[in-house]
């Protein structure tokens, strides 16, 4: 091998942290610094509508969701929109206690355990691989 050909490799003392920064981009920024206040619904979805409250009086006594509507009338709305609608409801109810961002903290355990028997008598409503209309 010809000497000439061969030219020393200069390397300059980087950190494993820059290193992996150089490579594969700087980290995303964390989920808490996000300001996700301008993608969340308009403030008129804040508020329990009289159909969702008809909607929850018409269940069954032991699946009413009063918590979820008094602490989040957002989301009982959205599953009041979805109600006839099984494979969208059904997604949304299984979505709502399954945590994807570590950042959340879940749901007081008593609007949890509503959504939970709510998506159970939903279950029994529209079983699994029923043809639905």
């Amino acid at each position: 091998m010809n000497p000439k050909l061969m030219q020393p490799i200069e390397f300059e003392p980087v950190s494993t942290t820059e290193a992996r920064r150089i490579l594969v981009g700087a980290p995303p920024r964390a989920e808490a610094e996000i300001d996700w206040s301008h993608r969340r619904a308009t403030r008129e979805d804040d508020s329990l509508r009289p159909s969702t409250r008809q909607w929850i009086d018409e269940l069954p006594a032991k699946v009413q969701p009063h918590h979820l509507a008094e602490r989040y009338a957002r989301i009982a709305n959205s599953i009041c929109d979805l109600w006839n609608q099984p494979l969208l409801c059904a997604r949304l109810l299984t979505e709502l206690l399954i945590t994807r961002r570590n950042s959340r903290k879940g749901f007081p355990p008593a609007v949890a355990l509503e959504i939970g028997a709510l998506g159970a008598h939903y279950g029994k409503l529209h079983p699994p691989g029923r043809a639905w209309t």
